[in-house]
């Protein structure tokens, strides 16, 4: 399965200080001359090998654009528990599951004395299928890569996750996302939480009338 985060901006290292007031310091957004699209492609089970065992294969928009960029050879996951919510919640907040909170997809907790899901979060709804709760990054301590962006450019950014997963959508995307979508399996629709909006876009709806 995979994750998409796309995002239009660049990325501001914010700082803890007293609030200035406008007078004082007017709202900037970050200059940045950079690209206009970042795209962050997870896939699931995609071991290193494979990207030196099927280049012959590979097309020139696809994994050829490797080519132009950087590829680490020695990168590590220094937890036990690399499964799915855990894992996104690392890669995009860069922390490991004992800062971010999200140690499992599921886990106990003592407060609720129950077992708890990742993305649960029972005052969102499922927007888009059937009737039921949604999901959120409420449990996500932390922000992520499309946090940062959106704080960096004053809330100009467009952050979309989108995921076969919800919890593939949802922790990719952050606390700030302008939407995350999944597949919802019952309906056989993408659908999203009242968490980011209340209604499915037309373009979404419309997708979804064409599925078989």
């Amino acid at each position: 399965m995979y994750a998409l985060v796309s995002a239009l901006s660049g990325i501001l290292v914010l700082q803890r200080l007293p609030a200035p007031t406008p007078e004082e310091h007017p709202v900037r957004v970050a200059s940045v001359h950079g690209p206009k699209l970042l795209l962050v492609l997870v896939i699931d089970q995609f071991r290193y090998d494979y990207l030196e065992r099927f280049r012959p294969y590979f097309v020139g928009r696809g994994f050829n654009l490797l080519l132009g960029g950087a590829n680490f050879v020695d990168c590590r996951y220094d937890y036990a528990t690399t499964v799915t919510c855990a894992g996104h919640a690392t890669l995009l907040t860069g922390a490991y599951p004992n800062v971010h909170g999200i140690i499992a997809n599921e886990w106990f907790d003592n407060r609720s004395y129950r077992k708890v899901y990742c993305a649960e979060d029972s005052g969102t709804t499922l927007v888009g299928g059937p009737v039921g709760p949604g999901m959120s990054p409420r449990k996500l301590m932390g922000s992520t890569l499309g946090d940062e962006l959106r704080l960096a450019t004053g809330f100009q950014s467009k952050v979309v996750a989108v995921s076969l997963k919800d919890r593939a959508s949802v922790m990719p995307g952050g606390h700030t996302a302008n939407a995350a979508y999944w597949y919802d399996t019952a309906s056989g629709h993408f659908v999203t939480s009242t968490y980011y909006m209340q209604a499915l876009p037309p373009w979404v709806a419309a997708f979804n009338q064409s599925l078989p």
